[in-house]
């Protein structure tokens, strides 16, 4: 296994519940083309930290990747409706942005 998947995996092990370290397993995973385990990660962020802005638009771009437009869809009108009730303006506009470009391909 990849060596910084494993120090992460250990920084998860000391902090279970820290966003950030889950995130960078999450984007590790799909560096490392283990989009399974990226999935988990991003579901998991999504499931117990929506807050966590930065996930939409990775896990989103990942189930565009995989052709799962419609969970893709999902993960960016939910992630829209999170920022927006943030108020979270900036984040909001770049998911935006993306979610539009992700309609525009799909017609």
């Amino acid at each position: 296994m990849n060596s910084k998947i494993e120090q992460l995996l250990d920084f998860k092990n000391e902090n279970p519940n820290d966003p950030l370290i889950l995130y960078a397993l999450a984007m590790e995973y799909v560096k490392n083309k283990h989009f399974d385990k990226a999935e988990q990660y991003y579901q998991t962020l999504i499931d117990e930290h929506p807050a966590y802005g930065g996930t939409y638009y990775h896990y989103a771009q990942l189930l565009q990747v995989l052709n799962k437009t419609t969970d893709a869809d999902s993960v960016y009108q939910k992630g829209l409706s999170v920022l927006e009730q943030k108020k979270d303006v900036h984040l909001f506009k770049e998911l935006s942005e993306a979610y539009q470009h992700f309609k525009l391909n799909l017609s």
